[in-house]
């Protein structure tokens, strides 16, 4: 499974990833720290599931698909 964790938090995104990886090793994350960044990982890999922070500085996270 293919995740997309955004949050322009560097230290959440760290902290929502090894709690993730603990129960779910075989996943695979991409991370991204603002949604054009989320939108270019979007492109270029199908995404099964997005933890998205809609408090993001300019573009929601919610805007970015």
């Amino acid at each position: 499974m293919n995740v997309l964790l955004l949050d322009d938090e560097p230290l959440e995104l760290e902290q929502l990833e090894y709690l993730l990886l603990s129960e779910f090793p075989s996943w695979k994350f991409f991370k991204a720290s603002d949604a054009s960044q989320a939108h270019s990982i979007n492109l270029n890999h199908e995404i099964d599931l997005a933890f998205l922070d809609i408090n993001l500085p300019g573009k929601s996270g919610l805007k970015c698909y």
